[in-house]
């Protein structure tokens, strides 16, 4: 399975912000694939913030056949708009190219599950957050595998 930090170059090709990669998603993305972290705290709907919490969670699609994108109530409809903008970005990259990938892609679309409801829920094993600042209500689980940006 390719570096989260790779797929986000391969998901999205070389791009200025808030498509690319910067230093503080390649701390994300390390700390995220050595399960140190499963989301960003931090208020507000930063552009950069939305896309490393999806290009997380379409990587961890790799191997889990749901991933839960959590995020605060208020931010759901941002980060569906969000996630249209970076499927159409995605599909545009990937027109006239391999249908299986462009398949396998749009099945990992289906697979992130986004909700809010966090405090009813058990710690999912594969899930990806992001909008919850620390001091926000939230379970363990979640502010537990939250990293504060810099």
């Amino acid at each position: 399975m390719r570096k989260l930090r790779d797929f986000h170059v391969l998901l999205l090709g070389p791009a200025e912000p808030p498509y690319s990669v910067l230093p503080w998603q390649r701390d994300f993305y390390d700390a995220f694939e050595a399960g140190t972290t499963h989301g960003i705290a931090g208020h507000g709907p930063a552009v950069e913030v939305l896309v490393a919490a999806s290009v997380a969670a379409l990587w961890e699609t790799q191997r889990a056949p749901r991933v839960l994108m959590a995020v605060p109530k208020p931010l759901e409809k941002e980060m569906i708009q969000q996630l249209e903008l970076l499927a159409r970005r995605v599909f545009r990259i990937r027109r006239g190219g391999n249908i299986l990938d462009v398949k396998a892609l749009r099945d990992a679309f289906r697979k992130v599950l986004l909700g809010s409801r966090v405090m009813q829920i058990d710690a999912p094993d594969h899930w990806v957050a992001c909008g919850f600042a620390l001091d926000d209500p939230m379970p363990d689980w979640l502010r537990n595998g939250l990293m504060e940006l810099p």
